[in-house]
């Protein structure tokens, strides 16, 4: 085990004993719209879940889960990415839960375990039913894959994070897989 995922692993024990203490239990309820879903995992719930609690509570996300990751990860508080994460949590406005779009998981889903039994990795570009995607591999929890999809570290465009917190997003949809090549894919789909 990498001292990444160590480090990783320490924050997210810490802050699942510590997060329900101090995130408001209403704005968790508010956030997990895919909560009812049985087809999806945990993992996947989750990785909603705070999608939702970035883009709906950006000032309450940055508190307890992007400072306390950053600090406890490889990248640097200083780095551009991780500066321009900051600023931009703490001067957003809330824009819009996502919700689930089974249609759209489909397509999540049956990418997830093409390129996961290949081993490929690029984007879904033949499916014009999704308006915007992100793909997440290597990356071992909920917290890890939407927090290094949000820093975008060595993505000029910051088009992952753009993606997350695009206002004219309505609909979602997460499938989590193993992948050949890098352990594990996430696969997150995005509908107008």
């Amino acid at each position: 085990m990498n001292l990444r995922i160590l480090i990783v692993s320490f924050i997210l024990i810490f802050c699942g004993a510590n997060c329900q203490n101090t995130i408001n239990e209403s704005i968790l309820q508010n956030c997990n719209t895919a909560d009812k879903l049985s087809y999806l995992t945990e993992n996947e719930k989750k990785v909603i879940l705070y999608i939702n609690l970035a883009r709906n509570y950006p000032d309450v996300f940055l508190e307890n889960i992007a400072k306390p990751y950053i600090q406890s990860s490889d990248h640097k508080p200083d780095d551009f990415y991780t500066k321009s994460l900051l600023k931009e949590l703490k001067r957003a406005k809330p824009v819009g839960y996502l919700y689930v779009d089974e249609k759209l998981y489909t397509i999540a889903r049956d990418f997830a375990q093409k390129q996961g039994q290949t081993g490929q990795t690029g984007h879904n570009i033949r499916e014009k039913y999704l308006d915007g995607e992100n793909l997440s591999f290597g990356n071992e929890t909920p917290i890890e894959i939407v927090m290094e999809l949000l820093i975008d570290y060595g993505i000029s465009s910051l088009g992952h994070r753009r993606n997350i917190l695009d206002p004219s997003y309505h609909f979602i949809a997460v499938s989590i897989g193993n992948h050949k090549r890098y352990s594990t894919i996430c696969v997150i789909d995005f509908k107008r």
